[in-house]
């Protein structure tokens, strides 16, 4: 089966009925005839995005394509642009979508390399990126300068900004060519005039002022994209979001990656202190070259206050690209051991709202028992006149032994009775029934009870699949699930809302 779609240009062309891929506003297809767009695809809305706004925005960025694209190709990126318009191929020529350049054969999405771990790619992608080595490092970080240059051409144009940059937009081969996607939704502006919003944007890669500025009607400055770019080279080699932890003091309500980035808690920035618990993934920051945490620090910490201090796409690409051809400089593999649902703790200890303030403790007698308990035990003569204490000893042993016997005996007999009372099947209502959900944040606390003023006993990243119970309480609003670990092991409360259905 085929789609026969004209183009702007009267051309007349057929796509195949099955999609290469799909999203939330259409689907990319491959294009059949003529020989002309072999190495192009269409795009096609669903019927409600097929509007007259959306033809004027595409018809536009057709008419005033990037420079040199074709010669972007040659160097290992492909700027999926549009090219054309299509429309339906009957009375009605009804705008359909847009014709755009294909990306790299073998593409993958990025987000599968910015987890901890991945299944869904080949072995030789595995072995290629491995966070173990310094090879794979040396690997996400020449791919890290390939994006850098891809997004770098995209703003030298001067009215572009993607908005919604993220590792779901970013297609990459083995060998780490890059083509950006989605396209169609950036923002067009000229001398700070929104000519075309880009509508959209995912809140874990919004910069602070995401909280005044609404894609869909304000103008959006370039440095938000320099935000999202440094979200997403953190999480290619490091495998979780720079802000993924829990926190204390007044930052304990900080539930979600959006609420974190809101306050400027960057896990290695100024506000470090405030982390009570964070995945040991974070520690190999202090692995990486001292260069590029600066770059990382300027972005999420000096930038949280002024924006224009995040470095750009250029300084990215040209720093890591000189620290890769740097002879003296020694990559080392990361440490990625991690148990799920137990994240590091923090050597501070947490406060909470509602805590009662702790009992002031004498600082000499705490010191002086402190040093009584590091002491090793003195060598004493035991008087002739002081009783027996082996014997003394011994019959206390012997007493709690025999109780022990006893209390054994006596557990037994009283299960022998409650079998015989209890029927073979107990009723299925008195049993508690999980259900085994995924985490759909990349940022979700257990807390020991319903509420954000418990206290968070686990951090779980995206995708993390937890047990949910049917006892569920509303609490602030929000309602709130009792849940666990697959093993049991860990058990409190989670928000609903972050747990798939």
């Amino acid at each position: 089966m085929s789609i026969a779609l004209i183009t702007s240009n009267k051309q007349n062309i057929l796509v195949e009925d099955n999609p290469l891929a799909s999203g939330g506003e259409g689907a990319v297809h491959k294009i059949i005839s003529p020989s002309q767009y072999s190495d192009c695809c269409v795009k096609l809305y669903l019927r409600q995005y097929r509007t007259r706004k959306r033809e004027q925005k595409i018809r536009h960025m057709a008419q005033s394509p990037l420079p040199n694209l074709n010669g972007l190709k040659n160097g290992g990126c492909v700027i999926c642009f549009p090219k054309e318009l299509v429309y339906e191929n009957n009375k009605s020529n009804r705008f359909a979508g847009f014709i755009m350049p294909l990306a790299f054969n073998g593409s993958n999405q990025l987000y599968e390399l910015c987890i901890p771990k991945t299944k869904k790619l080949p072995s030789t992608w595995i072995s290629k990126y491995d966070r173990c080595s310094s090879k794979g490092i040396e690997s996400r970080l020449k791919l890290c300068v390939n994006i850098a240059a891809a997004i770098n051409f995209i703003h030298s144009a001067g009215k572009y900004v993607l908005v919604d940059l993220k590792p779901q937009n970013i297609l990459v081969t083995i060998d780490g060519k890059i083509s950006v996607i989605d396209l169609d939704s950036t923002q067009i502006a000229v001398n700070n005039q929104v000519l075309y919003s880009a509508q959209v944007a995912t809140p874990e890669y919004v910069p602070v002022e995401g909280n005044h500025l609404n894609p869909a009607r304000d103008l959006i400055p370039e440095s938000w994209d320099r935000f999202s770019l440094a979200v997403v080279f953190y999480e290619i080699l490091f495998g979780l979001h720079p802000y993924a932890a829990s926190y204390q003091g007044q930052y304990q309500n900080s539930n979600t990656v959006a609420d974190s980035i809101r306050c400027g808690l960057f896990v290695h920035g100024s506000k470090k202190s405030y982390v009570y618990r964070k995945p040991p993934l974070h520690d190999n920051f202090n692995r990486i070259p001292s260069s590029l945490q600066n770059l990382f620090i300027k972005a999420f910490d000096a930038g949280h206050n002024n924006p224009s201090l995040r470095p750009k796409a250029e300084e990215w690409g040209r720093i890591i690209y000189s620290e890769v051809g740097n002879s003296n400089t020694q990559f080392k593999g990361f440490t990625t051991t991690i148990k799920s649902g137990q994240p590091q703790q923090s050597k501070t200890k947490p406060t909470y709202a509602n805590q009662s303030k702790p009992k002031t403790t004498n600082t000499n007698q705490s010191n002086q028992q402190s040093s009584l308990y590091n002491q090793s035990p003195a060598i004493t003569t035991t008087p002739s006149n002081f009783p027996n204490v082996g014997k003394i000893i011994g019959w206390v042993i012997a007493l709690v032994i025999l109780f022990w016997i006893g209390s054994g005996i006596l557990s037994f007999i009283g299960n022998l009775a409650t079998r015989r009372t209890q029927p073979a099947n107990p009723p299925t209502q008195n049993r508690i029934v999980g259900t085994m959900r995924e985490v759909n944040t990349i940022n979700l606390n257990m807390r020991s009870g319903p509420g954000a003023n418990y206290p968070v006993v686990a951090t779980f990243s995206q995708r993390t699949r937890i047990v949910s119970y049917g006892e569920t309480r509303t609490v602030d609003g929000q309602l709130w699930t009792q849940a666990s670990t697959p093993d049991g092991q860990i058990r409190g409360w989670v928000n609903r809302r972050y747990l798939s259905p």
